[in-house]
């Protein structure tokens, strides 16, 4: 009889945080992955527990194929709340008029995007105090921020539809987190927010943590052309999407471990 089979954990990802997982590729093939952090791909399902229902979420993020493109990968797909615009600041007034006058100025300024909006600030805590939304959440960190980026999408008429945060932080394992929450006037069904390969698809596991968050890693075991390694994390928590990016050389990995326990623990 088998038992429960989980995600393949390599190096020290805490094992109390992988509480269950489910098999959706049975057919994905399992790659090497040499010295990184991550969860080889996710291939499990609880056999042990035949008569257990997993609920699904109320919130998920889902992977569709992308036959069109000239190599084929899965566009990234999630459902989430639609927030009352009173959730935010009223700054969301001074966001929604400067995109009015972007979409004014399209054509003297050849704006790429005159319905995106974005500001920097030295802090998170910062751009959070612009926007006071308390849906955002990062974790306290003992690594300083590099710069954080507040970002919002909106129309000709000025109603936003997307509010987003980025953070930056630059030590010896680069992370970046990033956030997204939909307001009330978002009209485009399951909101798509990203594009993974086929290799990329294929090291994805899937895994809860103690406090029943979803999240969605992948680390395909190639490096960037600086020689990092990558860890990518895709969550749901209260209906706003999250996604962590880590980056670090071979000799961070142990810094780069403490780093995902601590966000696998924080949400």
């Amino acid at each position: 009889m088998k038992s429960e089979e989980f995600c393949r954990i390599l190096n020290e990802i805490d094992d109390d945080y992988i509480i269950k997982a489910h098999e959706e590729r049975k057919n994905a093939k399992i790659l090497p992955i040499k010295k990184v952090v991550a969860l080889v791909a996710c291939l499990v399902f609880l056999a042990a527990l035949a008569t257990a229902v997993i609920a699904k979420p109320e919130y998920e993020i889902r992977f569709e194929k992308a036959e069109a493109e000239e190599e084929p990968g899965y566009y990234v797909y999630a459902e989430l709340e639609q927030f009352s615009m009173k959730d935010f600041s009223e700054n969301t007034k001074i966001i929604g008029d400067e995109i009015i006058h972007q979409f004014e100025t399209y054509e003297f300024y050849m704006s790429s995007s005159p319905d995106h909006w974005h500001q920097y600030y030295d802090s998170y805590e910062k751009a959070k105090e612009f926007i006071d939304f308390k849906g955002f959440s990062i974790p306290d960190w003992e690594e300083k921020e590099y710069d954080a980026n507040l970002n919002a999408h909106g129309d000709g008429k000025g109603k936003i539809s997307v509010i987003g945060i980025d953070v930056f932080y630059r030590n010896e394992v680069l992370i970046q987190i990033w956030a997204r929450a939909l307001t009330e006037n978002y009209e485009g069904g399951a909101y798509q927010f990203g594009y993974v390969s086929k290799k990329q698809y294929e090291s994805l596991c899937e895994f809860e943590n103690e406090k029943g968050t979803r999240f969605y890693m992948i680390n395909d075991g190639e490096k960037s052309i600086a020689g990092n390694n990558a860890v990518q994390i895709y969550f749901i928590k209260e209906g706003v999407l999250y996604f962590a990016n880590f980056a670090y050389p071979d000799e961070q990995t142990e810094k780069a471990e403490e780093l995902i326990n601590l966000l696998i623990e924080s949400y």
